[in-house]
C-alpha cells in the first residue's frame, strides 16, 4: 500500500489539499461549540483519537486537550488527534505553563502547524498550586504568565527574543524555520476572579476562557471587568473571544450525571485553595463542602489530589452529597430543551463558545444537533 493511501486509511494525510478535499465532506462546523476530549485520567489515550474524529462529523469547532504528565502527554497527543483528522482545530486546555520553557512551547504550536496547518490554540494557565510546586514546576503569577505568552508569540513571528524578567534570562532565542500562515491563537483560562481578569484583558491574548463548574453570573462578571480593563489599556474589548466550558450531560441517567458533574465538584473541592475559589465564587454553602471533604472515603488517600488516588468511577457514594442545585447551577443537565436554554444562559453572559466538558463527544451528539437546529433568537 502506497503512504498517501496508508495515510488516509488512518484518517491522515500527505498534504493540506487532501485534507481540505476530506473537510468538504463534513458537515458545516458550528463556530461557537468546542469540546474537550479525554478529561481527568484515562487508562487508555487513543479512545481520545476516537472522540476526536466524531467531534470533527459532528461540527465541532475544535477540542481542547487537559494535559496530565503521565499517559497524556499535549504535544504527542495532540499530534496524533490531528493527525487522525483533517480540519477540527485543535488546543491545550490548559497548558501549565510552569512545565516548560517559552522555547518549548512556542515549539511545540510551531511544530504542529508545520505538520497540519493552523489549527492549534494555545491554552494557558498558572497551573495548580499544590501539585505542580510539589512537581518542581513553577506556578506563574500574572505578570509572568503574561510575559510567557508574548515571548510565545514573539518567537512564532520570527523575532528574537532577549528578556530578562521573573521567567529567567533569554538571550538570542528564536524559531529559524517558523511555519508558513497565521501564527496559533492564544488562550488565557481563568477562575474569573478579579486580579485575573484584568490579566486576561493584555494583547497577549486573543481569548479568554474560564473554569467548568462556574456559574453564568460569575463569567458575566468576569467578563466586564475585562472589557472594563481592554478599554483602560487602549484595547478593544471587542476583539477578545471569551469562552464558556460548561460541563454537560444531556438524557442522561442520574447515576451518569453524578459520576459526570458531581464527582469532578468533588474532585475540585478536595484541593484546599481550587475548592475555596469555587466555593466563594458560586456562594455554595462551605458546610456542604466540609462534608464532602471528609467523607470516610478520602482517609486512606495516597495523594493531596482526589483524582491522584480514585478515578471518577470510585467517587459515585460521595458524589451524592454534592446538592442537586449546585448541579444545575453550573452545568448542562436534563432534556435536550433544558440543556439548550442553559446552553444560551452562558452564551448571554458574553461568552461566544460553549466548550463542553467531563462528557464525551458521543454522550453530546443529540444535543449538538439540537443546538444546531434550534429557533434564532
Amino acid at each position: 500500500m502506497e503512504w498517501s493511501a496508508l495515510l488516509r486509511e488512518v484518517g491522515g494525510s500527505t498534504s493540506l489539499n487532501v485534507m481540505s478535499e476530506k473537510a468538504t465532506e463534513l458537515p458545516p462546523v458550528l463556530e461557537d461549540l468546542s469540546i474537550h476530549v479525554i478529561p481527568g485520567r484515562v487508562r487508555d489515550p487513543k479512545v481520545g483519537l476516537d472522540e476526536v474524529r466524531l467531534a470533527e462529523r459532528l461540527g465541532f469547532k475544535r477540542v481542547w486537550l487537559p494535559e496530565r504528565y503521565s499517559n497524556k502527554e499535549a504535544g504527542v497527543t495532540l499530534s496524533a488527534m490531528a493527525a487522525a483528522t483533517s480540519r477540527i482545530g485543535i488546543g491545550t486546555g490548559p497548558f501549565t505553563l510552569g512545565s516548560r520553557l517559552p522555547l518549548v512551547t512556542a515549539a511545540i504550536g510551531a511544530t504542529l502547524n508545520s505538520f497540519y496547518g493552523p489549527r492549534f490554540t494555545l491554552g494557558v494557565g498558572r497551573g495548580d498550586s499544590t501539585w505542580a510546586p510539589a512537581h518542581g514546576m513553577p506556578q506563574l503569577d500574572y505578570p509572568a504568565v503574561i510575559d510567557y505568552v508574548r515571548i510565545v508569540k514573539q518567537l512564532w513571528r520570527g523575532e528574537t527574543v532577549d528578556y530578562d524578567g521573573a521567567l529567567g534570562s533569554f538571550h538570542g532565542i528564536k524559531i529559524d524555520d517558523r511555519p508558513e500562515g497565521p501564527i496559533p491563537r492564544t488562550t488565557m483560562f481563568h477562575f474569573g476572579g478579579p486580579r485575573a481578569s484584568r490579566a486576561a484583558a493584555d494583547p497577549a491574548f486573543d481569548e479568554v476562557g474560564f473554569s467548568p463548574m462556574l456559574k453564568p453570573e460569575v463569567m458575566y462578571n468576569s467578563i466586564q471587568a475585562t472589557r472594563a480593563e481592554a478599554e483602560r489599556i487602549g484595547r478593544d474589548p471587542d476583539e477578545i473571544h471569551f469562552i464558556a466550558p460548561v460541563a454537560s450531560a444531556p438524557e442522561l441517567d442520574e447515576d451518569e450525571v453524578r459520576l459526570l458533574i458531581a464527582a469532578r465538584i468533588v474532585i475540585y473541592l478536595q484541593v484546599p485553595e481550587l475548592g475555596s475559589t469555587f466555593v466563594r465564587m458560586n456562594g455554595w454553602d462551605p458546610k456542604t463542602r466540609d462534608e464532602i471533604c471528609n467523607h470516610p472515603l478520602f482517609a486512606s488517600m495516597r495523594s493531596k489530589l482526589v483524582d491522584n488516588s480514585f478515578h471518577r468511577s470510585e467517587l459515585l457514594e460521595v458524589s451524592r452529597l454534592v446538592p442537586e442545585s449546585w448541579i444545575r447551577e453550573v452545568a448542562v443537565v436534563g432534556s435536550l430543551d433544558e440543556c439548550v436554554k442553559m446552553m444560551q444562559t452562558f452564551k448571554d453572559t458574553g461568552c461566544a463558545e460553549i466548550d463542553f466538558y467531563s462528557s464525551s463527544p458521543a454522550q453530546n451528539a443529540t444535543l449538538v444537533e439540537a443546538w444546531r437546529n434550534r429557533s434564532p433568537r
